[in-house]
């Protein structure tokens, strides 16, 4: 699923329109982006819960508190400009669930062995992981 419908293109695409098509491009990109914005934090929640636990090991009851608070809120930190910046600046705006899919999980099984290897420093080499991830997608054409 891929979209395209900015209000700027659609203008440059049919020319002037009434309002209300104006008003629902505009609509539509703000969904856009607001699903953009809670897919990247909970992706990158999901990605530091599971580093955190990689990393330190602690495998308890407090140690699953532990790893929410600590790893995913860094995560989610971490989640939201690196899928801002892969999502605008690498794929431009041309994602489908195939190449989300990819990217995601390449990025959870690359950060593991980041946070196994690297422990806490695992946090800031990720997101540089996943641009380069998604480089390689949008450069082998694995995108829609």
């Amino acid at each position: 699923m891929c979209f395209r419908s900015t209000p700027l293109n659609v203008l440059r695409q049919y020319g002037p329109m009434d309002r209300s098509t104006v008003k629902k491009n505009i609509f539509h990109f703000c969904i856009e982006f607001l699903f953009l914005i809670v897919g990247s934090m909970i992706v990158g929640a999901t990605i530091g819960l599971v580093q955190h636990f990689i990393a330190f090991r602690v495998f308890s009851r407090d140690g699953l508190w532990l790893a929410t608070f600590e790893g995913g809120i860094v995560g989610a930190a971490a989640g939201l400009p690196t899928g801002i910046v892969v999502y605008y600046g690498i794929l431009k705006r041309k994602l489908d669930y195939r190449s989300a899919a990819y990217i995601s999980s390449a990025s959870l099984v690359g950060g593991c062995i980041l946070a196994a290897m690297f422990l806490a420093a695992s946090a800031l080499l990720t997101p540089f992981l996943t641009v380069g991830i998604a480089a390689w997608v949008q450069k082998a054409g694995l995108h829609s």
